[in-house]
């Protein structure tokens, strides 16, 4: 399942993102640090860690530096600095996940991460444009900048597997130059979107661990659970939304 927030302002609730990826995870665990998706992230030359400097700087229509503005609002704190497309696995993937070994954990992660991956990929692909010109008249290719933080639990630390994907408002044009992103378009797409995670993810989990999945409708869209996990497990531990 794919959602997308309202835009954040500012820096919007980029320290929330940042506190939860504690220093100590790969030693003591908690959430993982973030990581920087899309191309426009990797031809700047971010790290694959999201580094707190470049986000906040970044957010805020800065370079990652933060000596150089990147858009004509930099620092306003009412500008539009980016939206929260949360990817959510499906109840019976959380559910099997808070009760396997740690190789089976790290598996049905790995394939969470890779279907956040191709979702993402393919917004960038499909809607990833700015404006330029007077009035805005022409519309250009951009490549994108996501900032995924993974989270292994929901807001009452229940298990919950899911991605806070922060889709900052730049776009890397082809001339080197950032400006910032027409929106409408993820927006348009978000069925589609979640469409590709879902499918990802029960292609990594059915080849990777020989898991059988079922799906089914809902509403408009389609979502699969795992078979053999039970109902009771399910609605024992998870009945809650992400965390903001």
């Amino acid at each position: 399942m794919l959602s997308i927030s309202n835009p954040m302002k500012g820096g919007g609730k980029g320290e929330y993102y940042l506190n939860l990826a504690r220093e100590d995870y790969y030693l003591n665990g908690g959430e993982p640090p973030g990581r920087w998706l899309g191309d426009g992230a990797e031809k700047m030359g971010l790290s694959w860690t999201v580094e707190k400097e470049d986000f906040r700087n970044l957010l805020k229509g800065y370079d990652p530096s933060g000596h150089i503005p990147v858009v004509q609002n930099a620092g306003d704190e009412h500008r539009q600095s980016g939206w929260d497309l949360t990817f959510s696995a499906p109840k019976t993937v959380s559910a099997l996940w808070s009760q396997a070994d740690a190789d089976t954990q790290a598996r049905i992660l790995k394939a969470h991460d890779k279907a956040v991956e191709k979702a993402c990929k393919y917004l960038e692909e499909k809607c990833g444009y700015t404006r330029r010109g007077e009035g805005g008249k022409e519309r250009e290719k951009v490549q994108c900048f996501f900032a995924a933080f993974q989270h292994g639990t929901n807001r009452n630390q229940e298990p919950q597997i899911h991605t806070h994907s922060l889709l900052l408002n730049l776009g890397l044009r082809q001339d080197g130059s950032l400006g910032t992103i027409t929106s409408n378009g993820f927006f348009n797409h978000k069925m589609r979107a979640g469409r590709e995670y879902q499918e990802e993810l029960a292609a990594e989990l059915k080849e990777d661990l020989g898991l059988k999945v079922e799906w089914k409708k809902t509403g408009p869209s389609r979502t699969f659970e795992i078979k053999g996990v039970p109902n009771d497990l399910c609605d024992c531990l998870l009945y809650t939304s992400p965390s903001p």
